[in-house]
């Protein structure tokens, strides 16, 4: 098993090397990795066919004024 760790820049984009710029801006869990997917799959195919997958996990922090 292979782990990376990505930070949603302030931008809300995530970096993938080898893969553009993706745009994560407002997107669930799921959305997310259905994207990172398709983009990913152009470079490893078998994420297309089932043989490879990705799991995403979020933390998400909400910071609110008293």
């Amino acid at each position: 098993m292979c782990l990376h760790t990505l930070k949603v820049s302030t931008e809300n984009v995530i970096r993938l090397q080898y893969v553009e710029i993706i745009s994560v801006c407002e997107l669930t869990v799921e959305q997310t990795t259905s994207k990172i997917r398709k983009n990913m799959g152009e470079i490893y195919p078998g994420l297309l066919t089932g043989r490879t997958d990705i799991v995403i996990s979020a933390i998400v922090f909400a910071f609110v004024k008293p």
